[in-house]
């Protein structure tokens, strides 16, 4: 496997991990326009911006924890296979990446729409 998919597959996991890190500190501020898992219900108040962010961060991490032992998996499975397939894997690895980001975004929403209201208030 070439090393530059490597790097490929590593910033993602370094991405997702970092942002998961990231989204659980901005938990405890206030909503902001630069930083944090931000939706029209997320920024609704203070509770549901904490809530969203630290659910949002967990989740986060824990893609990118996936995604880093399916990394080291595929480097391991990987190592003595032809630039095609090495190609094709790293392909998958990235579209399942942002495939389970939109699973993030669903979860979150969703529970936050269990939660709270559309002012943010808690149900």
């Amino acid at each position: 496997m070439s090393i530059m998919w490597f790097i490929v597959v590593a910033i993602i996991t370094v991405i997702y991990l970092s942002g998961g890190l990231i989204l659980k500190k901005t938990a405890t501020s206030k909503p902001n326009a630069l930083i944090g898992y931000r939706t029209r219900r997320s920024s609704a108040s203070c509770q549901a911006w904490n809530y969203a962010n630290s659910l949002a961060g967990k989740l986060l991490f824990g893609v990118g924890t996936f995604t880093l032992l399916v990394g080291l998996l595929m480097l391991v499975l990987l190592r003595n296979s032809s630039e095609q397939q090495a190609t094709t894997w790293v392909i998958v690895h990235t579209y399942l990446s942002v495939i389970l980001l939109f699973v993030i975004i669903i979860i979150t929403e969703l529970n936050l729409r269990k939660k709270y209201d559309k002012n943010g208030k808690e149900k």
